[in-house]
């Protein structure tokens, strides 16, 4: 399943439950408007399309690198530095590089899929990435690892080796899985992301904030990927495996994937989730660039202060009250009748969320104003409207 950036860009997937009331406004007939030639009623805003809720999100940004963070189905709550700048990601390239297997051989949620042989080129990828001071999973020529498991060794243990295993595996050679790898990324409109290695030791894999969570929110769509991510340890064979992600099950985070070179410094790349209004949303956030005496221990503190901001903020808030004209309309007799909200319009988001407000459509002659589009993110409702006049 191909996921273009337009499912993410400006990257929201579904709104939160708002409160509307059923419509209403009584309409007046008007013959006129059953008449050829008949004026058109001319409705207009008088308020700005684009809103904001009242305030503004307080998060705990890092002291150093960059950073963003975002609400599936409702948008960015907010960055930190440049978010298209192209930068070494280290081991979140192996994101891309499970996405890229799961998408050429997708894996049903609890599935365990096919087998695959340890070789001597698998077990020549240990021994030349372990030299290097690299991530490694041990593996023995002759075992046998479903590919749930070398995922498992890829994602929770950042194990770079069983990435180079699954690229042999999936496209016959490393080079061609890099390939596909940044075809994929092409295919999902990521265009301050490319590869030249499958786990990130290459300082040439790179990528930037604003990609990233776009990366996170495609490969959560695959059940396997979800299901591995959240883990903090595995058993496969020759290893009991161990996630370096301290902050897994607590705050809400699920995964997804730590990094950690001299040239990309402390990287996070996590998701979390929080109920607001008796639905789960969840968080999708970023840390690249973490310095200071520990770089992995620095991002993920800088990471988990995100998450617990982010959490306090996101709650039910509120849009759009009654009372206050928000459509005018002239009448052909040269009066302006004034509309907004019958009641409170609530959505899930934080302070100082954007959100935008329009009419449906042109009004025929003799109408009157019933509705008004509330849009967050990319999702669109239709409130109810009374005269406020």
């Amino acid at each position: 399943m191909k996921i273009s950036r337009g499912t993410f860009k400006k990257r929201y997937v579904a709104l939160a439950a708002v409160t509307t009331a059923a419509i209403a406004v009584p309409v007046v007939p008007n013959l006129a408007s059953a008449l050829p030639g008949a004026t058109p009623t001319k409705a207009q805003l008088v308020v700005p399309a684009g809103q904001k809720v009242a305030g503004k999100a307080k998060i705990s940004w890092p002291s150093t690198g960059r950073a963003r963070i975002e609400v599936a189905g409702l948008g960015t709550v907010g960055t930190l530095g440049s978010t298209t700048e192209s930068v070494p990601i280290a081991s979140i390239t192996k994101v891309m590089a499970a996405y890229t297997v799961l998408e050429s051989h997708p894996l049903k949620a609890g599935a365990k899929g096919p087998k695959i042989k340890i070789t001597k080129a698998d077990v020549n990828s240990y021994n030349r990435l372990k030299k290097e001071g690299a991530s490694v999973v041990k593996v023995k020529k002759g075992d046998k690892l479903t590919q749930r498991q070398a995922l498992q060794g890829l994602l929770i243990s950042s194990g770079g080796n069983l990435g180079e295993t699954l690229a042999r595996w999936d496209a016959g050679s490393t080079g061609k899985f890099v390939n596909k790898m940044n075809a994929n990324a092409r295919e999902l409109g990521l265009t301050s992301t490319s590869f030249k290695d499958v786990h990130g030791v290459d300082s040439g894999s790179r990528s930037s904030t604003e990609d990233l969570l776009d990366l996170a929110q495609a490969a959560m769509k695959q059940p396997a990927f979800r299901e591995v991510v959240r883990l903090s340890s595995a058993k496969i064979p020759q290893n009991n495996l161990k996630s370096t992600n301290k902050l897994l099950g607590s705050n809400g985070v699920i995964g997804i994937k730590t990094g950690t070179t001299y040239a990309a410094g402390g990287c996070l790349l996590f998701a979390a989730t929080d109920k607001v209004g008796g639905k789960t949303r969840t968080i999708y956030g970023v840390m690249l660039g973490a310095r200071g005496d520990a770089y992995s221990a620095n991002a993920q503190k800088f990471s988990k202060n995100m998450v617990i901001s982010t959490r306090k903020e996101l709650r039910e808030v509120t849009l759009l009250k009654p009372g206050k004209a928000l459509v005018s309309v002239k009448k052909d007799d040269g009066r302006t009748y004034r509309y907004g909200v019958k009641k409170t319009v609530k959505s899930a988001g934080w302070s100082g969320m954007p959100f935008k407000i329009g009419l449906p459509g042109a009004l025929a002659a003799g109408q009157t104003p019933k509705k008004l589009n509330v849009k967050v993110g990319s999702s669109t409702m239709k409130v109810d409207l009374v005269r406020v006049n």
